[in-house]
């Protein structure tokens, strides 16, 4: 997160998507911060393994195994923020690529 606070604030309130999700270890700080967090993934042990590692840290997470061209919007009217781990990999190596991380208020 202290990377991710570098480029955009990120407030307790705000909704926080990952695609491709794995097993949340991405989303972990943001939901400890007091975000909604909603990972995704195409793998459906790995959504399982979220959902458990979520409740062994007592900490809230919505995970659903979907495309995500195919994933509905969560309802409210709340900003997305959308990030993915190619994304966060691609800014340590390509500065413009941070227009691709960098609080993508999707809906």
């Amino acid at each position: 997160m202290p990377y991710i606070a570098r480029f955009h604030a990120i407030h307790c309130n705000a909704r926080v998507l990952e695609i491709g999700c794995g097993e949340g270890g991405n989303l972990l700080p943001f939901a400890r911060q007091g975000c909604e967090v909603w990972g995704i993934d195409l793998c459906e042990e790995r959504i399982r393994q979220a959902q458990d590692y979520f409740q062994k840290q007592g900490v809230d997470g919505h995970f659903d195994c979907v495309d995500f061209l195919c994933w509905p919007k969560p309802a409210g009217a709340k900003p997305i923020y959308l990030i993915s781990y190619f994304c966060m990999m691609s800014l340590s190596t390509c500065p413009t690529s941070k227009l691709l991380f960098v609080a993508y208020r999707c809906f």
